[in-house]
């Protein structure tokens, strides 16, 4: 197989991978199996390494395959956005943009921004994918991930911090009303707490009263990987929430939901812009990458 288009066989050996047979990824490719088998044997020979061990029953990855497989996404990445800077000159930017972020974000800010950016540049396609789990972007297809953590890890990955989103401890006035009394932070170990799992210390809650800091580890009888879980259990009186003020805002301005003000987030949330390093950044994804920015920027400033 000489001369092989290597960008392609990388992209067949990661599908092969993904779904685990050639079989299955000639289907999702549209082209043969054996044709699928001949992009990974051309590879492994322009690599010089055998990436699979191949039995009647399934396949398995060596340790050059587990390693080419890392690499094969951002490299096959780097030559398309090198083929498509190469062909953008004067045209109007185009293609289709990934974005994954948390609910909250696709929820209650996303959806205007999206609309905004899509007007500016009606030919850029917007997918965007809520998901509150862990992205793994350098071996997922996502051109931009946004995630809220209190703190981001030095992962190699290029980041962008675009705003703080604090939380607010809360609960119902029924509750409260048949709860213990809560004059201090470590008042919250009487009580029943709502806790919010998807955090890397989801249960420790770190909160400020005057100069004080305090890392209360409550009581939690509900835990959830969603926010939304976590205030509908609110909303029905069961217990303290400590929730980003985003999703309970428009419940505290109505009264449904009371903030008790003298304890605040000592380590607020904050929303980060995330993209693999890339020699060749497509400017599908540059102009988005900016826009958020910008954003950032004016909601900040406004």
């Amino acid at each position: 197989m000489s001369g092989i288009n290597v960008a392609e066989c990388l992209r067949v050996f990661r599908v092969v991978v993904d779904r685990g047979s050639f079989s299955a990824a000639a289907k999702q490719l549209q082209i043969s199996p054996a044709w699928a088998a001949k992009s990974v044997t051309g590879l492994e020979a322009h690599l010089g390494a055998t990436l699979l061990v191949r039995s009647t029953r399934s396949l398995r990855l060596t340790e050059a395959g587990e390693s080419c497989y890392r690499s094969a996404g951002r490299i096959a990445e780097e030559l398309d956005a090198l083929r498509t800077q190469m062909c953008e000159e004067a045209t109007e930017i185009s293609g289709s943009l990934r974005v994954n972020l948390p609910s909250i974000i696709a929820i209650h800010v996303m959806g205007e921004l999206a609309v905004d950016f899509q007007r500016q540049y009606p030919g850029i396609r917007l997918e965007l994918i809520a998901n509150d789990l862990f992205t793994d972007l350098l071996n997922e297809e996502y051109d931009v991930v946004l995630r809220l953590t209190p703190s981001l890890n030095d992962s190699g990955l290029i980041a962008q911090k675009l705003s703080e989103a604090p939380r607010v401890l809360c609960a119902t006035r029924t509750y409260l009303d048949d709860a213990p009394r809560l004059d201090c932070a470590e008042d919250i170990l009487k009580h029943r707490a709502l806790l919010y799992s998807g955090l890397k210390t989801p249960d420790v809650w770190q909160l400020r009263e005057g100069d004080k800091v305090s890392s209360i580890t409550p009581n939690a009888v509900i835990q959830a990987n969603n926010s939304y879980m976590i205030k509908s259990a609110l909303l029905a009186d069961a217990g303290l929430a400590f929730l980003p003020r985003l999703i309970v805002e428009q419940e505290i301005e109505s009264g449904e939901i009371v903030e008790l003000p003298f304890l605040k987030d000592a380590n607020p949330l904050l929303l980060y812009a995330l993209r693999a390093p890339s020699k060749y950044l497509p400017a599908r994804t540059r102009v988005f990458w900016d826009f958020l920015v910008q954003q950032a920027f004016r909601r900040t400033h406004s």
